[in-house]
């Protein structure tokens, strides 16, 4: 069992139940009353949420429902024109207005400015491009484990959809990884969008477990 909380953002928590949901339960009271949510599994966060509001008084509303997914070999989508290619410092003004696009996209409303992160993802060789003259799609791989790692900040903008960028790069980042030794690439996505899990599960991805977020008043 385990938790984390970076202020202001909800908690995040892994699986807990019985004698272990009421020591996480009371040790996040002692802790930081005034979380304004968390995100964890199912049944987790909804047994926590309901044990949250008999001590505190705060009711609970249901935020985003998300998927975890894992994928260990790439189905080869229909390729599109142009190529895979890292971001560069010149991009970095594009890269701004697209993480900003993605904020809006997908409802987040706690994220930092990417001018705070964004230059050091590209120095590190995080962010790649789909380029078919001039960059259209964008993939950012994340935390990398001993087997696998995440990809984050899949954006298209609104303009060059519907041409398979979006796949193509997923696909193209998640190789990379692949042909690098790790055993798997994850992702969530939002069960709400349900063009995003169509996309996803035809390049491989599978479902590993279901997160959703509950809010606090």
């Amino acid at each position: 069992m385990a938790a984390m909380r970076t202020p202001p953002y909800k908690l995040l928590a892994t699986r807990a139940a019985g004698a272990e949901l009421e020591c996480l339960v009371q040790g996040i009271h002692a802790a930081d009353s005034e979380i304004p949510g968390i995100g964890a599994d199912k049944t987790t966060v909804k047994a926590f949420s309901e044990r949250w509001c008999d001590i505190t008084g705060k009711s609970a509303q249901t935020g985003k429902q998300m998927r975890i997914h894992e994928l260990t070999q790439v189905n080869p989508p229909k390729w599109p024109t142009g190529a895979i290619r890292l971001a560069m410092a010149a991009d970095l003004e594009l890269l701004y207005s697209w993480m900003r696009g993605f904020a809006d996209d997908t409802g987040i409303t706690h994220v930092r400015r990417p001018e705070d992160w964004v230059p050091a993802a590209v120095e590190s060789q995080q962010v790649y491009l789909w380029d078919d003259n001039g960059p259209v799609s964008m993939a950012i791989w994340g935390h990398v484990t001993n087997n696998g790692v995440s990809i984050r900040g899949v954006y298209t903008p609104h303009d060059q959809c519907n041409r398979g960028y979006a796949s193509a790069i997923v696909a193209s980042v998640s190789q990379i990884w692949l042909g690098r030794g790790k055993r798997f690439a994850c992702l969530f996505t939002d069960l709400a969008n349900p063009t995003s899990n169509h996309i996803y599960y035809e390049l491989g991805f599978r479902p590993v477990v279901e997160v959703d977020d509950y809010l606090f008043d």
